[in-house]
C-alpha cells in the first residue's frame, strides 16, 4: 500500500490496482483527487511494459492464469469461493469495481438508504457496464462483471429480495449476515480457517464464543450489491475510464442524500421476488441499457428516469447552500452516453481489444 494524502493505492487479490479516497464533503472534490491519484499510478509504471486499463474484468487472462496475491485471507476465501458458486474463481482476480459510501443520521435513514441503493443496483449495473471481453473474446455481456458477482456465492452476494421487500431492511440485513457461511476467524494474532460450511448463526448455536470483532470480519466478506460497512456502500457498477467515475458518486449522492429523490427511487422498478430481481440483473448484465424485460419493462428509460432524480436531487441540495450547483454537471457525460443508448462497454467493443 502506498500513502497519498489521507488516501492510498494499493492490490487487490489478482493485482487489480486499488484507489482508496479519503471522505469528502461533495461528488466535485474527488475530481482533484482523482487527477492526483491517476497521476500517480501512471507514475509508478512509466518505463516498464505494462499500463492501466479501466475495465470491470480481465479481458484477456483468464482466472487460471491469474497468481493470487499471497495473503492468508485471500488463500481461505480464494479455497471457499471455488466451492460455492460457478464463477467464484473470476470474483478476486478478475474483477474490479466502483464503490462509493454514502452516510446516514439516523437508523430510518439507513434503512431507506440500503434499500433505494439495493433497487436502483440493476441500472447502475447498466448505466456503467464496462466488461465485455473476456479471455480475449466478447463474453456476450456489457458487465461481465456483475455475471461474476452474482453467481459467486448465493449466501453472501447479489441482492437479497428479503432486503428489498421488508421495512425492517435492517434487520433482515443482519440475518442475512448471520445466515452465510463462516470463512475464518481471528485467533491470537492469525486468522483461523473455519472448516465446513456453518453459518455465523449456527456456529453461535453451537455454543461457541464469538465476538463483536468475529461478526465484524464475518461482515466484511458479505459482498452485496449494496452492503452496511462504515456507512451503506454501493458496490454495483464496473470500474470505467476516469473521466466517468465523478458521475457515479454524483449519481447516488444526489439519488440517497435528498429525501424526496431517494423516496422515488424505491419505486424506479417494480420487481420484488427472488425471480424477477434476478431477471432484471441478469438483463442488466447482459445487455446494459439496451436491456428490456418479457413484460416491456425497459432498463434504459428508468435509467433515465435514475439519472433525472439525482439531478433534482443535486439540485435541492444546492439550493439548500450543501452542494454548488455546478455539481449536477458531471452527469453529463455518462448521460450523453446514455440518450446514445450505450453504456461504456459499447465504447469498448467499438475500439476493438487491440485498442485497450
Amino acid at each position: 500500500m502506498i500513502k497519498v494524502g489521507k488516501g492510498s493505492v494499493s492490490l487487490e487479490p489478482g493485482g487489480q490496482v486499488e484507489i482508496s479516497f479519503p471522505p469528502v464533503g461533495r461528488p466535485g472534490d474527488l475530481v482533484p483527487l482523482l487527477e492526483a491519484f491517476v497521476h500517480r499510478v501512471d507514475l509508478l509504471h512509466r518505463g516498464s511494459p505494462y499500463r492501466c486499463i479501466h475495465l470491470g474484468h480481465q479481458p484477456i487472462s483468464m482466472p487460471e492464469e491469474i497468481p493470487l496475491r499471497a495473503k492468508p485471507r485471500y488463500r481461505i476465501m480464494d479455497k471457499k469461493l471455488r466451492s460455492s458458486g460457478k464463477l467464484g474463481i473470476h470474483m478476486m482476480r478478475a474483477t474490479a469495481g466502483m464503490q462509493v459510501t454514502v452516510d446516514y443520521r439516523s437508523e430510518e435513514e439507513a434503512v431507506e438508504t440500503l434499500r433505494a441503493a439495493l433497487i436502483t443496483a440493476p441500472l447502475v449495473t447498466g448505466l456503467f457496464a464496462n466488461s465485455p471481453w473476456v479471455g480475449g473474446e466478447n463474453s456476450g455481456y456489457a458487465s461481465y462483471r456483475e455475471r461474476v458477482w452474482w453467481h459467486t456465492d448465493p449466501r453472501r452476494c447479489a441482492v437479497p429480495g428479503e432486503l428489498v421487500r421488508t421495512g425492517n431492511c435492517l434487520g433482515a440485513y443482519i440475518d442475512f449476515a448471520l445466515d452465510a457461511n463462516l470463512w475464518f476467524l481471528p485467533r491470537d494474532g492469525h486468522l483461523v480457517e473455519c472448516e465446513g460450511d456453518q453459518s455465523f448463526r449456527e456456529h453461535l448455536a453451537s455454543g461457541e464464543t464469538l465476538t463483536l470483532e468475529d461478526f465484524a470480519l464475518h461482515a466484511s466478506t458479505l459482498f452485496p450489491a449494496a452492503r452496511i460497512r462504515n456507512g451503506v456502500e454501493i458496490r454495483s457498477a464496473d470500474s470505467v475510464p476516469p473521466e466517468f467515475v465523478p458521475a457515479f458518486a454524483a449519481l447516488m449522492a444526489g439519488l440517497l442524500y435528498d429525501p424526496e429523490a431517494r423516496e422515488a427511487a424505491l419505486e424506479l422498478h417494480p420487481y420484488r421476488c427472488d425471480d424477477s430481481i434476478n431477471r432484471l440483473h441478469e438483463e442488466a448484465s447482459k445487455n446494459g441499457v439496451r436491456g428490456c424485460l418479457e413484460d416491456g419493462f425497459s432498463i434504459g428509460d428508468a435509467c433515465g428516469r435514475m439519472v433525472d432524480l439525482a439531478r433534482g436531487g443535486l439540485g435541492r441540495l444546492a439550493k439548500e447552500g450543501l452542494y454548488s450547483p455546478q455539481e449536477a454537471d458531471h452527469l453529463d457525460g455518462i448521460e450523453d452516453l446514455l440518450h446514445k443508448g450505450l453504456a461504456p462497454a459499447d465504447l469498448v467493443l467499438e475500439r476493438g481489444l487491440g485498442a485497450l
